[in-house]
C-alpha cells in the first residue's frame, strides 16, 4: 500500500495538470 504522501502528490501534481488545461482553454 503507497504512502498518503505519495497519493497526495500524484493526487496535487494530476489538479496542476488540470489546471494547466484549463488555462490553455481560457488562453
Amino acid at each position: 500500500m503507497p504512502q498518503p504522501g505519495v497519493q497526495i502528490t500524484l493526487k496535487h501534481f494530476y489538479v496542476l495538470d488540470w489546471i494547466c488545461q484549463l488555462d490553455s482553454e481560457d488562453d
